[in-house]
């Protein structure tokens, strides 16, 4: 019995250490996401595509990119696609779709931990 009582311990340790690496990891990235636009601005600035530090080349790489939508949106978008095309009952259709693109439902166990007053 002493034994579930580290594994629960070491459980609660793990989550925790979890939990602050990702706060650290998603301020890091936000670091990260500013460094690279204040880089950014000082090559269009300077009117460069790139320059070279420490024997790296940063290069300012011009790409589109989508935003993502909503679930809502998504859906919303997706029937009218349909309805374009004339489909009949396009929101049946779309469920149908969305439900064949999903793998077979498996049960699956978690561990859920609670504290509670004694």
């Amino acid at each position: 019995m002493s034994s579930i009582k580290g594994y629960v311990t070491e459980l609660q340790s793990l989550r925790n250490e979890i939990k602050l690496q990702s706060s650290s990891l998603k301020d890091l990235r936000k670091k990260a996401r500013e460094v690279e636009e204040n880089i950014h601005e000082y090559l269009e600035s300077k009117d460069q595509p790139g320059l070279r530090y420490q024997g790296m080349a940063i290069i300012l790489d011009n790409k589109e990119s989508r935003r993502r939508k909503k679930k809502d949106e998504q859906l919303e978008d997706s029937i009218s696609v349909l309805r374009k095309y004339d489909v009949d009952d396009p929101k049946k259709l779309l469920e149908e779709l969305i439900e064949a693109k999903k793998g077979s439902p498996q049960p699956k166990s978690r561990l859920k931990l609670t504290k509670y007053k004694e």
